[in-house]
């Protein structure tokens, strides 16, 4: 795991020593229909001394987080209303989340509880690792985590938020890019 992940997830003691069991890239979870899944850039399985981590992690190199609910959701397509009912009942919500929220945090961070569920694990987490910041992503960021009332910290994993029997962590973490050489060696 990248030093910075490392080091995000030691800041949080639920989540100290955790160990990397599986990473998969592109990972699709089906949200309230198969038609439109949630595709995470990884999805990460950890393991610590507190059970098993549920991870999605957004990659980002610059760009914002898909488009604000409002929206996303005059965009011509059916479902969308029952979409969000679904979303906001995963995240433990109220109500929906407000206009301004991105709809990529929100799907992206409910395939995390998703895929905990699924797998019987008690922890969920959605990473943000941000190789080059847009100009409103960490905003964006801090406003979601804000509607979770979870705090919004750079280099940290903060949380949980209780979702029925599943702990919820937020994570932002901001990673240098590889170099050519570095990616070369990857291939």
């Amino acid at each position: 795991m990248p030093t910075e992940v490392v080091r995000a997830l030691t800041s949080n003691p639920d989540l100290a020593g955790a160990e990397l069991l599986l990473a998969a890239p592109e990972h699709r979870v089906t949200l309230d229909d198969d038609r439109r899944p949630s595709q995470s850039d990884l999805w990460v399985v950890l393991w610590t001394p507190k059970g098993h981590v549920s991870v999605t992690v957004e990659a980002k190199a610059g760009e914002e987080f898909d488009k604000p609910i409002e929206q996303w959701l005059k965009q011509e397509s059916g479902g969308k209303e029952r979409r969000l009912a679904f979303l906001t009942k995963e995240l433990a919500l109220v109500r929906p989340p407000p206009g301004f929220i991105r709809y990529q945090l929100v799907h992206r961070t409910v395939a995390a509880v998703l895929e905990a569920r699924r797998c019987h694990f008690e922890l969920a987490l959605m990473l943000v690792q941000s190789f080059e910041e847009s100009p409103s992503s960490w905003l964006d960021y801090e406003k979601f985590a804000n509607l979770l009332r979870i705090p919004a910290v750079r280099g940290e994993i903060t949380g949980p938020r209780q979702i029925d029997n599943i702990s919820l962590y937020l994570g932002w973490v901001d990673s240098p890019k590889a170099t050519d050489a570095k990616a070369a060696a990857a291939v």
